[in-house]
């Protein structure tokens, strides 16, 4: 084969394999040196084509796409700049364990160090934050049945166990566009096979629960109900996070307060089950930290975590086999746990009653009037804090997702586009001014996809998250060095990118339902948020379920 028959064999090979594995999705960016897969991705209809300008907004995306579907995208660029564009999406993907499969164009490595236009060292270039890395420069025979081959290999190593990221980069040497591309013959019922080696007789050591008295579990980003259900069998508290099944069902045993237990009560456990990351709660952390020897953490994988004890094994697996057990912990260890969440939500209830420029009180107020079977992203900083301390236990089905692996503030909206490509859900992100400054440009995209997307956006005047580091806001220089303020006319932003708007006020938003939101394209609900007031009632707050718990 010549260079550009060689070229778009490559590139249908590999797009017909991921079509025929299921991938739905793929978010590319115009190029020159990609144009061979573009012209496979365009010979075909499995897979959905998305023409994204910015690689750094295509990258969230892909990432959304995989958090909501949990099986990737591809994401797709041109050779140079536009590959390093897609860093800070690929970390978070790697760090969140959500597949991704990267295809980057590059130049022949010969050019590479010469001073060839638009020519970098692609090669491995994302490193420690993908699951694997191929570089067909190293592939000495391209045939179908090696391209698949690359195919299933990254397939499979992006969606099992601790998904990720996976990196293929194709130097593509000129002539890039092929005429007549139907003469090119692949096999067209050569069937792929994949084997996730899904092993269910896992062997794992435990501790002997029936010594225990006061067990608790803690539940971060683990949404398997059973964990619930089990909880439930067995009289065991469970710190549950907003990134879990927090807003699935309602059950007595789930503790969603324990962040205001922990800073006003004493308590200690001799056991402790954690499933899921690391905590949102620095509070809660910091009480893992001093009880290590007694916390086990159950995962298939252990992933960034300085977890002391492990059982490695497929949680639901775990929890079959500890309802087996014939015996039920005290119900008075629990029941101890109701009575001072009861506590808790009956002083907040109370204290919200009275609207508050509150950003505690606008996430409560607004969870309680999203739509059952919500998507909602929540942003990082002040956000996802907020929602996981002043939110309670519900039965609205709302499935909260966040970008809590790096935890940083940039292609938020862009993340929140990517998770709204379904056809079955209410979609909201809820975001401070500067996260949605940071990725302002994603709103573009609304022309070519037909999503529904509300976007709540907390204005506190520039990233008032450092007022609650201690002794920060005392510091001579603080609003110069630590503030932004962007003074951003947001309802302008709306007109410019075509997206409705509503601004709101923490009074206005008391009375409002679900009608506020659209169900169609883009809309913007700015609700402005004084940060001396909403310190002032946080100070209140703290100080009067310190009086509840003491």
């Amino acid at each position: 084969m010549n260079n550009k028959e060689k070229n778009y064999f490559i590139s249908k090979c590999l797009i017909m394999a991921y079509a025929e594995l299921g991938i739905e999705y793929a978010f590319v960016s115009p190029g020159s040196r990609n144009t061979p897969l573009m012209l496979a991705l365009s010979d075909q209809t499995a897979i959905k084509v998305y023409n994204i300008i910015d690689e750094r907004s295509s990258g969230y995306m892909a990432l959304g796409v995989g958090k909501n579907n949990n099986k990737p995208a591809l994401l797709i660029t041109t050779s140079g700049t536009a590959v390093s564009n897609l860093f800070p999406s690929i970390i978070e993907s790697y760090m969140s364990s959500v597949p991704i499969i990267v295809l980057t164009a590059d130049r022949p490595k010969s050019l590479v160090g010469t001073g060839s236009n638009q020519t970098i060292n692609q090669y491995n270039i994302f490193n420690n934050y993908v699951k694997e890395f191929i570089d067909f420069s190293n592939i000495k025979t391209y045939n179908q049945e090696t391209i698949f081959n690359i195919a299933i290999d990254t397939y499979k190593q992006s969606t099992s166990q601790n998904k990720g990221p996976v990196h293929i980069n194709i130097p593509f040497d000129l002539p890039l566009h092929i005429h007549n591309r139907h003469k090119i013959k692949i096999q067209t019922n050569k069937a792929l096979e994949l084997d996730l080696n899904k092993n269910n007789n896992q062997e794992y050591k435990t501790p002997d629960f029936k010594k225990y008295l006061k067990p608790i579990i803690i539940c971060t980003n683990n949404k398997n109900l059973e964990i619930i259900s089990t909880a439930k069998k067995y009289n065991i508290p469970v710190f549950m996070e907003c990134l879990g099944s927090r807003f699935s069902k309602n059950y007595a045993n789930i503790i969603s307060s324990y962040e205001f237990i922990l800073d006003y009560d004493s308590i200690e456990p001799d056991l402790i089950l954690r499933f899921g990351s690391k905590p949102i709660s620095n509070t809660l952390n910091k009480f893992l930290d001093t009880k290590k020897d007694i916390t086990y953490l159950i995962t298939e994988k252990v992933f960034n975590d300085d977890a002391k004890n492990i059982i490695e094994c497929k949680p639901s697996i775990f929890l079959a086999d500890f309802n087996k057990l014939k015996f039920k912990y005290n119900i008075i260890w629990l029941n101890s746990f109701i009575v001072k969440q009861d506590k808790i939500k009956k002083y907040i209830d109370n204290f919200f009653r009275i609207p508050r420029e509150h950003e505690g009180y606008i996430i409560n107020k607004i969870i309680s009037i999203l739509p059952l079977n919500s998507n909602l992203m929540i942003g990082n900083s002040s956000p996802i804090r907020d929602l996981d301390k002043f939110t309670f236990n519900n039965n609205l089905k709302i499935n909260v997702f966040s970008n809590r692996g790096a935890s940083g503030i940039d292609g938020l909206i862009s993340t929140a586009i990517g998770l709204s490509i379904n056809k079955r859900k209410h979609n909201f992100l809820i975001l401070g001014d500067i996260s949605f400054f940071y990725d302002v440009s994603a709103l573009i995209n609304q022309i070519q996809i037909s999503i529904n997307l509300n976007i709540i956006i907390l204005n506190n005047m520039g990233g008032h998250i450092f007022d609650r580091l201690e002794g920060l806001s005392r510091e001579k220089e603080y609003s110069k060095y630590w503030l932004t303020p962007l003074n951003l006319n947001i309802k302008d932003i709306a007109k410019t990118f075509n997206c409705e708007y509503l601004q709101l006020n923490y009074k206005e938003l008391a009375n409002k339902n679900s009608s506020i939101f659209l169900n169609k394209g883009i809309k913007l609900i700015e609700i402005k948020i004084n940060s001396n007031k909403h310190q002032l009632d946080n100070n209140s707050i703290n100080n009067g379920i310190k009086k509840e718990l003491i």
